[in-house]
C-alpha cells in the first residue's frame, strides 16, 4: 500500500482518459430445480455448532450496533467505514446461523419450480489513463438489471438491483499491479470471501498473487499463488492463513493433459486427485478421480457454431448443455441437469 502512494505521488502527468462500454444480456425461460431433503443431525458436534454459531451471530450484531452508534455521534469517514465492515461480519455470521440451522433442523424437499422468463443485463464501465512515468491508473465498474438465471444446482432466479457497483481501482507498471476493491476481490484459494487489496506480479513464465483483507471483515486475512510454466509443465501452489492450500503439476503433450493435485482445506486431511484431460478437432474428455472417491467424466463436441458438453460424477450430479453461435455477440443455449434445473434462451455480447 506504501508502494501505491508512492506511485500516486509520483505520476503528476496524465495523458487522456480512455473510455470503454460493453455489456452482457441473456433473456428466455428457465425452471429452478427441485431441492432434495436434508436429514436432520441432533449429534452433539452439530448442536455445539449452532450454539456457537449463535454466539458469533450475537457478537457481530453487537458490534454492528455499536460501530452504528459510533457513526452517530463521530460522523467521520473511518466509522463510516467501520460499519460497512460490519455489516459484512453480520451477514456472514448470519449466513453460518443459517446453515448451522438447517443441518439441525433438516430440510424438507422442494418439488421443480414452473417455468418462468428471465431477462438480464449488464453494462461494464471501464476507464484507464496512462501518467508520463508509464503507470496505467484504471477504474471500473458494472450495473446488472432485470431478472436474471444462473443454471447451477444451488442458484437460480435473482432480480438484480440496477445499482451502480462499487469500484475498482487498478495501478499498474513495471513494478507489477495493484488492485484496490472493499471487499470486491475473491481470495485465491477459495473464492467464498474477498478481500480489498490484491498485488500480482508476472516475470516471465512465473506468476506471483496475493489478496489481503485490510479491513479483516471475513474469516481469510490473506491468500497468495504462485505459479510457474516451463516446456509443457505448469506448477502452482496456493495458500491462505487458515493453513489452507492446493498444489498441483500438469503436463501437456499434444492433446493430452495429465494433472496431479493436492488440496487442503483449513488444515483437514489432503485431498489427491488425478486428472487426465484430452482435447483435438473439437473434442474433449476429462476424467478426474480422487483419494475421497470422487469420480468426475465430462465430454464435450463443437464443430463450425455447435457446441454440446455432457459432464457426470459418482454422486450422479450430471448436467448436459448446448449454444450454437448466431455470430454477431448472439448466441442460442439450452441445458438441463439432475435437479430438474432446465433452461433454453439466448445470450448477448456488445
Amino acid at each position: 500500500i506504501l508502494l501505491a502512494t508512492t506511485i500516486l505521488s509520483m505520476s503528476v502527468g496524465f495523458a487522456a482518459a480512455e473510455v470503454k462500454f460493453s455489456g452482457s444480456a441473456s433473456l428466455g425461460v428457465a425452471r429452478q430445480g427441485k431441492i432434495a431433503a436434508v436429514a436432520a443431525d441432533s449429534s452433539s458436534a452439530a448442536t455445539a455448532a449452532l450454539v456457537t454459531a449463535a454466539a458469533d451471530l450475537v457478537t457481530a450484531q453487537n458490534a454492528l450496533n455499536t460501530a452504528n452508534a459510533t457513526y452517530v455521534t463521530t460522523p467521520t469517514a473511518a466509522n463510516a467505514a467501520a460499519i460497512q465492515s460490519a455489516e459484512v461480519a453480520a451477514a456472514s455470521a448470519l449466513a453460518t446461523y443459517d446453515a448451522a440451522g438447517v443441518t439441525v433442523a433438516g430440510v424438507a424437499s422442494i418439488p421443480a419450480g414452473d417455468f418462468q422468463v428471465y431477462n438480464s443485463a449488464t453494462l461494464d464501465i471501464a476507464a484507464t489513463v496512462v501518467s508520463d512515468a508509464g503507470v496505467e491508473f484504471g477504474v471500473s465498474t458494472d450495473v446488472s438489471f432485470g431478472d436474471s438465471y444462473a443454471f447451477a444446482d444451488d442458484d437460480g432466479f435473482a432480480q438484480e438491483s440496477g445499482a451502480i457497483g462499487d469500484p475498482t481501482i487498478t495501478v499498474k507498471g513495471a513494478f507489477g499491479k495493484l488492485t484496490f476493491a472493499n471487499d470486491g476481490i475473491d481470495q485465491l484459494y477459495s473464492d467464498a470471501t474477498a478481500g480489498d487489496f490484491a498485488y500480482a506480479f508476472n516475470a516471465g513464465d512465473l506468476s506471483l498473487n496475493l489478496v489481503y483483507d485490510v479491513n479483516a471483515s471475513t474469516d481469510v486475512e490473506w491468500s497468495a499463488n504462485a505459479a510457474y510454466t516451463m516446456s509443457g509443465v505448469s506448477m502452482s501452489l496456493t495458500s491462505d492463513a487458515n493453513d489452507s492450500y492446493n498444489a498441483s503439476v500438469s503436463y501437456t503433450t499434444g492433446g493430452i493433459t495429465g494433472t496431479v493435485e493436492t488440496d487442503s482445506e483449513a488444515g483437514a486431511d489432503a485431498v489427491n486427485t488425478l486428472t487426465v484431460a484430452y482435447a483435438s478437432n473439437g473434442m474433449s474428455v476429462e476424467l478426474s478421480a480422487d483419494s475421497a472417491d470422487y469420480t468426475s467424466i465430462a465430454v464435450g463436441y463443437s464443430a463450425n457454431s455447435l457446441g454440446v458438453n455432457v459432464s457426470t460424477d459418482s454422486d450422479d450430479a450430471w448436467e448436459a448443455t448446448t449454444s450454437y453461435d448466431l455470430g454477431g455477440g448472439a448466441k442460442m443455449v439450452a441445458g438441463v441437469n439432475y435437479t430438474q434445473d432446465a433452461y433454453a434462451g439466448v445470450d448477448l455480447t456488445f
